[in-house]
């Protein structure tokens, strides 16, 4: 098995998936909250625990530090000029961690997800690494952790 770096953050980390992983993994696939956000069709599970654990830890920023992360290790490890990402209009949660990172609007598909009855937008953002160091430079207090 190759090596993967473990990257880490004051709250959380980001590693390849392990088997020890899978209990956790296969309970996101069961919350039909995640699902709707990310757009993938519902599948059943059966591991309760940790969907209470994804309940109690919700909104406590650790997936804003993980998309930090990833963004640091984007545009510091692999080089990347910019980085992209696509997101539903109703998951405004989501948005707002984006843009904490410094990601902004850059097109929108109208009405392109139908979900609760209605037609959704999907929205287009970006990051340029330029514009990263200088949010990076300009933000107050770390996102990342103490590193």
């Amino acid at each position: 098995m190759e090596y993967h770096k473990r990257v880490e953050g004051k709250n959380v980390y980001l590693s390849p998936m392990r088997e020890e992983d899978a209990p956790k993994y296969v309970e996101w696939l069961n919350d039909p909250q995640i699902l709707k956000n990310i757009g993938t069709p519902q599948m059943v599970y059966d591991i309760p625990t940790e969907m209470e654990w994804i309940r109690e830890n919700r909104g406590k920023g650790y997936g804003t530090e993980a998309l930090g992360l990833l963004v640091e290790y984007g545009f510091q490890q692999l080089n990347f000029h910019s980085i992209c990402l696509h997101v539903y209009s109703f998951n405004e949660r989501a948005i707002r961690a984006y843009k904490k990172i410094g990601f902004q609007e850059a097109g929108r598909l109208r009405e392109c997800y139908w979900a609760d009855g209605r037609w959704h937008d999907r929205l287009i953002m970006d990051l340029l690494d330029h514009e990263w160091l200088s949010f990076q430079s300009h933000t107050s207090s770390s996102l990342l952790g103490n590193r």
